[in-house]
């Protein structure tokens, strides 16, 4: 599959779901596919789709009346958008699809397309991604899940398991508490590093859990329950040789819920957010770099933060809403692009009012698009510099956007 690196990197937490507990898809004895527990055996999904995919990368295509879509590890479709053809998520959020005889790329899971988003580009694109998806359809389809570390678990040939028997319920596999097992288990990325390691009980995690990058810097600390994170959590910026927080809050069922806190790579304070039940609610206070208190409405100069703790993004914001002029930066410290934002008292919401400029990794000039007093378009482009998508602003709101 044609890789294409993103401006945008792929959260931690993305992450976290992909190193969750493997589910393998299995047949009924009506024909229905669902998914089951790959060590357990115990039916996670209900057989309810006429074919489906291995997940991999967290994600599986299944097809119902007709249509391929794809789900997540709960079953829920996580996008609108159906397919004739759908091959497999690889590790950049990337799948190679087919409408109608189009093809093109669906990008999923990270910070630029947080949402699901269909790229059907030019005749030498779509022809990469036809191929890759016919690579793919020759080697098969497997039905056990792959995330970049997959194993067999026990030497079971699951491909073959699916198709002649059937999963066993959680209440079949597990009558009673007593037969609760409790086991630590400790995942290796490709290199044989460590990338995650915490208590599972009967395969699901519990508990206290921490992934590790492939360097073997700890990134995430978290509370799971049932295999869903439930609870505290740390996510740690990936700086050599020192352990500071860059993110805090807590999970209801896997949602942010309450305060969510950010930091300054220097261990202080940056900001805070407000969640209920998985919806962002505010934006809640903002600090300066020495920890104090600028406001507790949301109004001052907000500074976010890669991973490697170089600055992201920075603005002033009125109540929780962009103000002047924002800046988005490069891991490498290089301006991305600038754009003018505006206050709007009266909606309490922000438009987006000019673009100034749009830069290369390397800071060379891009063409920037033509917003000006809130009218007219901004360009976007990945990391290898290719123009991706334009979007068309009218009085300060988005209007369309066209994927290129």
């Amino acid at each position: 599959m044609k890789k294409l690196f993103l401006i945008s990197i792929i959260t931690s937490l993305s992450f976290s779901n992909v190193t969750a507990q493997k589910l393998t898809a299995f047949k009924s004895n009506k024909g229905l596919w669902g998914f089951m527990d790959s060590k357990t055996k115990a039916e996670i999904i209900k057989p309810q789709y006429n074919d489906a995919h291995g997940f991999s990368f967290g994600y599986a295509a299944v097809k119902k009346n007709g249509k391929w879509f794809y789900i997540d590890k709960s079953g829920k479709n996580i996008c609108e958008h159906t397919f004739d053809k759908a091959g497999n998520f690889d590790e950049y959020g990337v799948a190679n699809v087919s409408n109608n005889g189009k093809w093109g790329e669906l990008y999923y899971g990270s910070l630029m397309y947080n949402s699901c988003t269909l790229m059907q580009g030019s005749a030498g694109i779509a022809k990469i991604s036809e191929e890759s998806y016919k690579q793919e359809e020759k080697l098969g389809w497997s039905k056990e899940e792959y995330d970049g570390t997959a194993t067999m678990v026990d030497g079971v040939d699951w491909d073959a398991y699916s198709n002649t028997q059937l999963a066993k319920t959680s209440d079949e596999l597990f009558p009673n508490k007593t037969n609760q097992k409790t086991v630590k288990q400790k995942k290796y990325h490709p290199n044989g590093i460590l990338s995650g390691e915490g208590n599972e009980v009967n395969g699901k995690k519990e508990g206290e859990w921490k992934f590790y990058n492939q360097e073997g810097i700890l990134f995430e600390k978290s509370n799971w329950k049932n295999d869903v994170a439930q609870g505290n959590y740390t996510f740690y910026f990936t700086i050599k040789n020192k352990i500071t927080p860059m993110q805090t809050g807590y999970f209801v069922d896997g949602k942010k819920d309450g305060e969510q806190s950010f930091y300054h790579p220097n261990g202080k304070k940056s900001s805070s957010e407000l969640w209920n039940y998985g919806t962002y609610t505010k934006m809640n206070s903002i600090y300066d770099k020495s920890g104090n208190l600028i406001s507790s409405n949301g109004s001052g100069n907000l500074q976010t933060y890669y991973s490697n703790g170089q600055l992201k993004f920075e603005c002033n914001h009125i109540n929780g809403f962009r103000n002047g002029v924002g800046i988005w930066y490069y891991d490498n410290g290089v301006v991305m692009q600038k754009v003018l934002f505006k206050y709007d008292a009266n909606k309490n919401s922000h438009l987006t009012w000019e673009i100034i400029e749009t830069n290369t990794s390397q800071g060379k000039p891009l063409e920037k698009g033509t917003l000006t007093n809130g009218n007219g378009t901004i360009f976007n482009y990945d990391k290898n510099n290719k123009l991706v998508s334009i979007i068309t602003y009218v009085e300060g709101k988005a209007f369309k956007k066209d994927e290129k």
